[in-house]
């Protein structure tokens, strides 16, 4: 299995994963799992704001051109639509959804300092 540095990925990605690594203490296990759903975030904010093409395969979309003023344009109501996304087209169970919510909070946060 690949590290997950090895993925493309927009900096303020990385960043925020390293410093979750180790600033924070968390388990290279929470760190893999925060990547991939802050991933499948942004794969969902880039298919919810049309910036891809409708066929492309959602799996294969980059999301290495995320910068710094997209993330500050996202909203509380995209977050929403992102949840909405994950419960009925994904069908995550609570939990699922919980930590998903663990991640976007932490990432944000962290983005805002």
């Amino acid at each position: 299995m690949k590290n997950i540095y090895e993925f493309e990925m927009p900096p303020a990605l990385k960043d925020f994963l390293i410093y979750m690594q180790t600033i924070k203490g968390k388990s290279q296990n929470t760190v893999k799992v925060y990547f991939y759903d802050l991933r499948l975030f942004f794969r969902f904010m880039k298919v919810y704001r049309n910036l891809v093409n409708k066929d492309t395969d959602f799996e294969s979309i980059s999301i290495a051109d995320i910068d710094n003023d997209f993330i500050k344009s996202i909203t509380l109501s995209d977050l929403y639509a992102f949840m909405s996304f994950v419960s009925n087209e994904r069908d995550n169970s609570s939990y699922a959804r919980a930590r998903k919510v663990a991640a976007l909070k932490s990432f944000f946060k962290y983005h805002t300092i």
